[in-house]
C-alpha cells in the first residue's frame, strides 16, 4: 500500500506573512446568534479508535511472514479534537486519548495544538491533540480517544439573516482562513494545486457572474439548491481495511465532483464548499459521526454497514459586521438531496438548511479529512497523521479506523445543559 505524500501549505516565509497579517485583524465573537438558536441538547462522548501496523509481506507458503517493524528515534501523533460547530460544543477538559505501541502506554497527556505559529488559526478553525513518543520499537500502534461533547438542534431565522449584507471590510480570522487551500478542495493530498476552472465556471453560470448581487444568505441558498439538482450521490465514499475497519476515506476533489456531476455524499459536500468559497463565502466542512443513523446494538463503524454512520455536511459564515458576530449556518445537503432532487422554492423554509432537527444526534469532531499540518498518513485520508523526527518515516503501513457514540452518563446533581 503506497504511502501518502506530505500535505504543505506554503513556505514559512509566507506563514510569517499570514500571522502578521491576522495579528493585526480583530476577532469576531464566539457564536451566540440572534440567527441561529440551539434546542435539545444532547451530551454525547465519541470514542475513536486509530491502530496503525507495520506492513506485513503477502504470505507465502514457502517463506516465514516477512514485517516491516517500526523503529521511531520520535513520533507525534495528530487527531483533530475541535471546540465545537454550530450546532456542538465539545468538553475539552474532558477529553482523554491514549497512545500506545505494542499494548504499552507510551502517552496519555496530549498537547493541544490551537493555531499556527503567531496566533494563525488553523484551516477552519482546527484543532488538534498531540501524542509523543520519545523513542519505541514495534509492530504496532494504537490511539485511543474520548471525546465529550453536546449536540443541539439548529433553529435558522433566514428572514432575519436575509438583511445582513456582504462585509464591507475583511472577514474575521476563522471565515477568512476558509479561503487558504485546502485539500480535495483546492488541491490533493501532496499539495498540488487542482485545476479549478469547473468550479470557477459552475459559479459564474448560476449566478450570471454577480454572486454578490444578492445577500450572502440568499447567494448561498441558491448555490446550495444548484448542487442539490446537480450533483447524483453514488458509492460508499468509504475504503475498508483488511480486518474490516475503515482504512479511510475515498475521494475524487472538488472539481473532478463538479466535472462528473456524480460521486459519494463526501464529494458532494466538497463540491458545495469549493462552490460557495469561490462565490466569495466562507465555508468549511464538517465531519462527524451520526448517532441518528446508528442502530443501538452497532458498536463499531465498518464498510459493511455503509457511509451512514460518519457524515459529512457544511457550514457557511455569516457575518454581522455591525456587531462583529459571526453566525456559521449548518447545510446538510446530503439530507436535502435524499429529501429532493429539486430545489424547493427560494423564499420557502427548507429543513436542512439552517434548521436541522437532526443535528443533536450528529457528532462533529473535525473540519478536515486529513490535517492541514505537515503530517502523513498511509493508504487514504483517515483524518490523523504523524511526524516523524530524526528519521525517514516508514515505507509503508497499514490504518485501521473505528468509532462509536454514546450517551454521557451523567450523576445525579448535574443538570441539562441549556439551551443556546
Amino acid at each position: 500500500m503506497s504511502m501518502l505524500a506530505r500535505a504543505r501549505l506554503g513556505a514559512r516565509s509566507v506563514l510569517v506573512a499570514l500571522a502578521i497579517l491576522w495579528i493585526a485583524l480583530p476577532s469576531a465573537r464566539a457564536q451566540r446568534s440572534r440567527f441561529l438558536v440551539r434546542s435539545n441538547p444532547h451530551d454525547w462522548t465519541l470514542s475513536v479508535h486509530l491502530v496503525v501496523k507495520a506492513y506485513q509481506a503477502p504470505l507465502r507458503t514457502d517463506q516465514p511472514p516477512e514485517y516491516d517493524a517500526f523503529n521511531f528515534p520520535g513520533l507525534s501523533v495528530i487527531f483533530p479534537v475541535i471546540d465545537g460547530s454550530a450546532s456542538s460544543r465539545t468538553d475539552r477538559a474532558g477529553v482523554r486519548g491514549t497512545l500506545e505501541m505494542n499494548d504499552r502506554v507510551v502517552d496519555n497527556s496530549p498537547t493541544w495544538i490551537d493555531s499556527w505559529p503567531g496566533n494563525v488559526p488553523y484551516h477552519s478553525g482546527e484543532k488538534f491533540g498531540k501524542w509523543e513518543l520519545v523513542k519505541g520499537k514495534g509492530r504496532e500502534i494504537e490511539l485511543d480517544l474520548s471525546i465529550p461533547m453536546t449536540s443541539w438542534e439548529t433553529k435558522f431565522d433566514e428572514a432575519q439573516a436575509r438583511r445582513v449584507p456582504w462585509p464591507k471590510e475583511v472577514w474575521p480570522d476563522v471565515p477568512r482562513s476558509t479561503f487558504e487551500p485546502q485539500m480535495f478542495i483546492d488541491m490533493d493530498m501532496a499539495g498540488r494545486p487542482y485545476d479549478m476552472t469547473p468550479i470557477r465556471r459552475m459559479v459564474k453560470r448560476w449566478t450570471k457572474g454577480k454572486p454578490k448581487s444578492q445577500p450572502p444568505v440568499v447567494t448561498a441558498k441558491w448555490l446550495t439548491g444548484q448542487v442539490q439538482e446537480y450533483f447524483e450521490p453514488s458509492g460508499l465514499g468509504l475504503r475498508g481495511s483488511r480486518v474490516g475497519e475503515i482504512e479511510g476515506l475515498d475521494l475524487m476533489g472538488a472539481p473532478a465532483a463538479a466535472r462528473r456531476g456524480r460521486g459519494s455524499e463526501f464529494d458532494m459536500v466538497t463540491l458545495l464548499t469549493a462552490v460557495l468559497r469561490e462565490a466569495g463565502i466562507p465555508a468549511r466542512m464538517v465531519i462527524g459521526f451520526d448517532k441518528s443513523e446508528e442502530e443501538e446494538n452497532d458498536k463499531f463503524l465498518s464498510k459493511t454497514r455503509g457511509n451512514d454512520r460518519l457524515a459529512a455536511w457544511v457550514e457557511f459564515c455569516l457575518y454581522d459586521e455591525p456587531t462583529n458576530s459571526v453566525t456559521w449556518v449548518p447545510i446538510d445537503i446530503v439530507r436535502l438531496r435524499k429529501r429532493a432532487n429539486r430545489m424547493l422554492p427560494l423564499g420557502q423554509e427548507w429543513m436542512y438548511f439552517g434548521t436541522h432537527n437532526e443535528l443533536d444526534s450528529m457528532l462533529p469532531f473535525t473540519f478536515n479529512f486529513h490535517p492541514p499540518t505537515r503530517v502523513m498518513a498511509y493508504g487514504s485520508p483517515g483524518f490523523w497523521g504523524w511526524v516523524v523526527e530524526n528519521a525517514q518515516p516508514p515505507r509503508a503501513a497499514y490504518q485501521g479506523l473505528s468509532f462509536h457514540a454514546m450517551t454521557t452518563p451523567k450523576r445525579g446533581n448535574q443538570r441539562r445543559k441549556r439551551t443556546n
